[in-house]
């Protein structure tokens, strides 16, 4: 899978969409508590021309590996690129509700929280979800995507990487 850009139909209104990309499912946005997790890596939706009030299918695609393994996938959309220290609670510092929100697991290691209320389901580990459709809220300039887990230091690309496609609805 690697990263797309512009499909040729602009139905879009402009955007580069559909849009691919990989996912490392070893990175997240949600706390860790003793984890050799990364820092999960944000999508500028904007530099994709999307913009606050479209509407987007968000498409997990691929597995992952890991103690856990699995498919399951969230997002939460920011107004920034950032994200705190890993051991805080509320990492995605400009974080914008948008979605049907989703509770996240504890740590594996000290069962610490990690539920943020902005975050979103994408998809499930028992593929009854695949994907969402959502809309882009006001102050929106990035999304960030995780697998869902709650041991991140352990996981590795699946037999089909684990990634995300963005399409307009």
């Amino acid at each position: 899978m690697a990263l797309a850009g512009c499909s040729g139909d602009d139905s879009s209104g402009g955007s580069d969409l559909p849009f691919e990309r990989e996912v490392d499912p070893s990175r997240t946005y949600l706390r860790t508590n003793n984890d050799d997790a990364g820092n999960a890596q944000p999508i500028d939706i904007g530099s994709l021309g999307i913009q606050s009030g479209s509407t987007l299918r968000i498409i997990r695609q691929g597995s992952f590996t890991g103690s856990s393994g699995g498919t399951g996938m969230t997002g939460v959309f920011s107004g920034s690129d950032e994200l705190a220290g890993s051991d805080t609670r509320e990492r995605v510092v400009d974080a914008v509700d948008a979605g049907e929100d989703y509770e996240t697991s504890p740590t594996f290691e000290g069962s610490q929280p990690t539920d943020i209320p902005e975050d979103f389901l994408i998809a499930d580990n028992e593929d009854n979800q695949m994907s969402v459709t959502v809309t882009v809220p006001d102050g929106a300039t990035h999304l960030f995507v995780a697998a869902i887990d709650n041991l991140y230091g352990d996981n590795g690309q699946g037999e089909t990487p684990f990634g995300v496609r963005i399409e307009s609805a």
